[in-house]
């Protein structure tokens, strides 16, 4: 656009940048004009030879640089876009592709919420769950149930993780369709985007003719605005609306129909499962304690079934190109089954720390190659002694032998997609697991009894950040015992101290009905002193003068008050018991403020006195009516962090100040050895 007054010349070209920063192509200046005000749409091409692909494990970005220069060859705008080529091809028989090679889509969906934090994730904590996602082998990832974060998407694109990016609300009239418009045109040079979903769960039309025509429209403009990529929209209960115009079948949840039968009736429609039930559990917690909405693991959740049985259904139909579980972190709100006092949801497979649950073993060991084994419960089940406790596996090693304290209870195959459980008679000691394939010991995975709370260790998921006022480092807090192991069912509390260019952004631990305090601020109050009445806004000649009696105030504990002047005319002077706080002073220096302990103040009968001269503007003057001329102002300092550990854990998240130097956390508690840890804040390097 062309935002001169007068008509403008310029040249306009384009530079295709590796990931080294080398110029792979660049195209011809291209020499254009604009009238005053006009907007131009100007398309260019450049073939970019023999390209690194974009990929799950090889995230290869470029970067196009387009630069306008005017007349005299000055650069006057300059735009970067991150970019990768890749291809994608979905089939209805065979599923997805990615660059040739068929991948099951292995995903999760998830809402932007962070213990500590709220949905103001800073951009790093993007990436923190990116990866943790991709630990588990998660390779997919549904925005849940609205646009992405520009951040989200650019930690997608450097990470090598697909996404379905999803429309708010389906309908064809303005506002949902410039909505639509704007997410696309917004998202789509993002190589991560696999899929448009242009709506959710939209139960009054979704099994209906309206549904289906609402949706034909809005994937018709969809493709309009991006024909390289296909659309979906995700159904639940409402089969046969949306679910025969749409060209991704976006599944929620399969005991609302049958997909083996919507793939004979729509041979041509790809099917997704674009939400599945998990093992719904809490974070460590195997028998159900209702009143603090702890849940064990579910065998049939509340939308049915379980993580297992979703997997199964999925991988063992070529057809269906993968499944999205709902959710891959808990999230606040949607405490099912239980209301107050919980106030998390407990559908993910990792709490809201991002700390794993045990199912989170379960789909590692099927969404990757690397040997998994993961044994649980933990053993300490003091006042349980002699009763039967069932101990499970997860694994992908083909068998699994289980020992309790040094005695075999049995080697046994693991069933593909499955697990492995064994019902023991509990002793105080150590269940150990061992994972076979092709006969050899390939893995240990071990539980032991553990003593009682001794001490705090500290974990950063990274040892260096960024020293921009905005990067993060993710404190895992342990309680450990005197031999180092983690007790699995402590809850002490721990007190934190942080010193050097940090500060504490929040606190968490999973638990889902935890009411602590994850964000500590100030707090404010203020109090009038006095009555005041102005004068009549007419009046010039008549001195303004204002006289208040009080007694100090009672400070709450840890709080600090302050005497704040307001300016009610001009020449204007404050005395306090007799004594000047300042003299004739202007409009700008009469508004002030002072510590109460630098005050002259007395436990009673305080005397206040503001004198000063009519404001010579009539505005001026008729605006004192609204003033306060004099107030206190009460401040509580933020609270110092502390957490209660959740089955043996917590976290902290410290964010950059913007300066360079070592940030330190201390982390105490009651009996308790304290830790402290050490992360850099490093300057970076500026382009």
């Amino acid at each position: 656009m062309n935002e001169r007054t007068e008509r403008a010349t310029f040249q306009l070209q384009q530079t295709v940048v590796d990931a080294d920063g080398n110029v792979v192509v660049e195209s011809d200046p291209t020499e254009l004009s604009l009238d005053p005000g006009q907007t131009l749409k100007h398309d260019q091409a450049v073939e970019v030879g023999d390209p690194q692909l974009w990929d799950l494990d090889t995230p290869y970005l470029y970067q196009l640089v387009t630069r306008i220069t005017d007349e005299a060859g000055r650069e006057v705008d300059r735009y970067t876009t991150d970019f990768g080529i890749r291809e994608i091809r979905f089939d209805p028989d065979h599923g997805f592709f990615l660059n040739g090679r068929h991948v099951k889509l292995k995903g999760t969906n998830n809402h932007q919420d962070h213990a500590g934090i709220g949905v103001a994730l800073p951009d790093a904590m993007q990436e923190y769950r990116i990866r943790k996602l991709k630990e588990m082998g998660s390779n997919a990832y549904r925005v849940s149930h609205h646009p992405a974060s520009p951040a989200l998407l650019d930690a997608c694109d450097r990470l090598g993780m697909l996404v379905i990016d999803e429309n708010r609300l389906m309908g064809i009239n303005d506002y949902h369709l410039d909505q639509l418009e704007h997410l696309i045109v917004r998202d789509r040079n993002h190589p991560s985007v696999i899929l448009w979903s242009v709506g959710n769960e939209e139960w009054a039309i979704e099994g209906n003719i309206k549904g289906a025509r609402i949706a034909d429209y809005m994937q018709r403009f969809t493709k309009r605005l991006d024909p390289t990529r296909r659309v979906t929209a995700a159904i639940s209960g409402g089969w046969g609306g949306i679910s025969t115009t749409i060209e991704v079948m976006g599944v929620n949840y399969i005991k609302h129909g049958d997909t083996d039968q919507q793939h004979r009736e729509y041979p041509e429609q790809i099917i997704v499962g674009t939400e599945e039930t998990t093992t719904q559990a809490t974070r460590g917690i195997y028998y159900e304690n209702a009143d603090l909405a702890h849940l064990p693991p579910q065998e049939d959740g509340s939308s049915g079934g379980n993580a297992e049985l979703g997997w199964q259904h999925y991988a063992a139909r070529d057809y269906a190109a993968g499944v999205f579980y709902w959710t891959g972190f808990d999230y606040r709100g949607e405490p099912t089954p239980y209301g107050w006092p919980a106030v998390l949801s407990q559908f993910g497979i990792l709490d809201n720390c991002g700390f794993p649950k045990d199912g989170f073993y379960y789909l590692k060991s099927w969404w990757q190659d690397a040997p998994v084994l993961h044994v649980f419960p933990h053993w300490n089940w003091e006042g349980r002694e002699g009763e039967t406790i069932t101990v499970h596996a997860h694994s992908n090693c083909e068998e699994v032998e289980l020992f309790v304290n040094g005695e075999s209870q049995g080697r046994k195959e693991m069933p593909e997609n499955g697990s492995l459980a064994w019902d023991v008679t509990y002793e105080p000691g150590e269940i150990v697991a061992k994972g076979y394939t092709d006969g050899k010991l390939v893995l240990e995975d071990k539980r032991v009894t553990t003593g009682p709370s001794a001490a705090v260790a500290l974990e950063a998921d990274r040892p260096t950040i960024a020293a921009d006022g905005s990067d993060v480092a993710v404190i895992k807090v342990s309680i450990e015992d005197r031999n180092g192991h983690t007790v699995p069912t402590a809850d002490d509390l721990v007190h934190f101290e942080i010193d050097g260019p940090g500060k504490i952004i929040g606190v968490g631990n999973g638990n889902p009905s935890s009411h602590e305090a994850e964000r500590n601020v100030p707090s404010m109050r203020s109090q009038t002193i006095g009555d005041w009445e102005a004068p009549p806004a007419a009046d010039t000649e008549t001195p303004v003068h204002f006289e208040a009696r009080f007694d100090r105030p009672d400070l709450q504990d840890r709080e600090q008050a302050r005497l704040l002047l307001t300016a009610i005319g001009r020449e204007q002077t404050v005395t306090l018991n007799g004594q000047k706080l300042y003299h004739k002073a202007d409009r700008e220096a009469a508004t002030a403020e002072f510590p109460m302990q630098d005050l002259p103040l007395r436990d009673k009968g305080n005397v206040l006195e503001i004198d000063a001269l009519p404001f010579k503007d009539w505005r001026e003057r008729e605006t004192t009516a609204n003033a306060e001329p004099a107030r206190w102002n009460f401040r509580t300092p933020a609270a110092p962090y502390q957490r209660k550990a959740f089955n043996g854990l917590a976290q902290v998240i410290v964010q950059n100040t913007g300066e360079s130097g070592t940030i330190t956390l201390t982390a105490r508690g009651e009996g308790l050895e304290q830790a402290q840890m050490e992360v850099e804040a490093q300057a970076q390097d500026r382009e």
